[in-house]
């Protein structure tokens, strides 16, 4: 799944589109995320919020497990919480 696209010579992120049950979840988040901190600095002045940038980014569903964080680092700890699931230890 391609998460952004180049037009007109600008890199534009999809939103994060991804339900936290499917199997693919974790490594999906996982890729989103690297293109999302990829693709903030090459297209966002500095000084703009990355959390304010990050919300935009997010669908609603996604958005329901951040909705009350206030920083950029506690929306992405909230967001790998739901999405990165432990591994067993044996």
């Amino acid at each position: 799944m391609i998460h952004f696209v180049i037009l007109n010579a600008t890199l534009i992120l999809n939103k994060f589109p991804v339900d936290f049950t499917a199997r693919n979840a974790e490594k999906e988040w996982k890729f989103w995320l690297l293109q999302f901190e990829d693709v903030v600095p090459l297209t966002v002045d500095a000084g703009i919020s990355v959390w304010k940038v990050l919300r935009l980014q997010l669908t609603a569903a996604t958005f329901e497990y951040v909705k009350s964080c206030k920083s950029y680092n506690e929306a992405v700890a909230e967001v790998k919480e739901v999405y990165v699931k432990p591994k067993n230890v044996i």
